[in-house]
């Protein structure tokens, strides 16, 4: 994130899951236009990201918030080449859902209109069911323990949504802790959870 700075790029739109101090960084410097996301904190620090929650009390981030569970789910769905996805989670009686379609993050061009739409499910008629947006991806950035040069990551402890982020992205950064050889991946193939296949490019970049 400090290199996107320096570079000056700006007007990101975001697709971010659980975020903290990356993203928090990023809007404080005003550098996203749109906001897609569950929950952004410091944890350990702040319950909700102090300059996150100054943008969106001040109303300069156009932002549209989902619940954790369904935008995992969108994000694994993205991984699948999914148009959209249908879920239960966010049902609820048929004015509230309705009263909710619009999305507040209206305007930029690669945020989508709707946030969510009732509709039925073909295979039981008179059931319904709620689709929600898929995310395009276009270049994500992810943090790993350990990446050969050719992108075979090895994610040590929880991987959260990376593998599917990799996946569904059409350009993948990947910063790892410790850059190592393909003879070392070689050594136990099942600790592979993201392949070369879906990297772009490696950056050595420890702590």
């Amino acid at each position: 994130m400090g290199e996107i700075l320096r570079q000056g790029q700006t007007d990101f739109t975001v697709w971010a899951g659980p975020a903290g101090g990356d993203w928090d960084m990023m809007i404080g410097e005003g550098r996203v236009k749109a906001y897609i996301n569950c929950y952004t904190a410091n944890s350990g620090y702040t319950n909700v990201s102090r300059r996150f929650r100054a943008a969106i009390e001040k109303g300069e981030l156009a932002y549209e918030d989902y619940s954790q569970d369904v935008l995992m789910l969108q994000l694994h769905a993205a991984s699948l080449g999914l148009p959209f996805l249908p879920v239960r989670l966010m049902q609820a009686p048929a004015d509230e859902v309705l009263g909710h379609q619009r999305g507040a993050a209206q305007g930029p061009g690669e945020v989508d209109d709707l946030k969510c739409v009732e509709i039925d499910n073909p295979f039981k008629p008179g059931e319904k069911v709620v689709a929600v947006p898929v995310p395009k991806l276009d270049t994500a950035i992810i943090h790993v323990q350990k990446a050969s040069p050719d992108g075979t990551c090895i994610i040590e402890g929880d991987e959260f949504h990376d593998v599917d982020v990799a996946v569904a992205a059409r350009k993948v950064i990947v910063t790892c802790e410790e850059l190592v050889s393909d003879e070392y991946i070689r050594r136990d193939p099942t600790l592979t959870r993201i392949f070369g296949e879906c990297v772009d490019a490696v950056v050595h970049c420890p702590y």
